[in-house]
């Protein structure tokens, strides 16, 4: 899990800076990216939790 919500932060992180270099924002699209990128780990955390708990 712990990897899960890494890949996903570091993912949004890259893609918020990759973004933010293309509009001349960088550091409005890192922020945001990176925070997109944690809540999307944290609700794929979420998801595995349920997944594994009800079986």
């Amino acid at each position: 899990m712990g990897a899960d919500l890494v890949v996903c932060t570091l993912g949004g992180y890259y893609l918020g800076n990759y973004i933010g270099s293309r509009s001349g924002a960088e550091t409005f699209w890192m922020i945001t990216g990176l925070l997109v990128g944690l809540a999307v780990g944290v609700i794929s955390i979420i998801f595995l939790i349920k997944y594994y708990t009800e079986g």
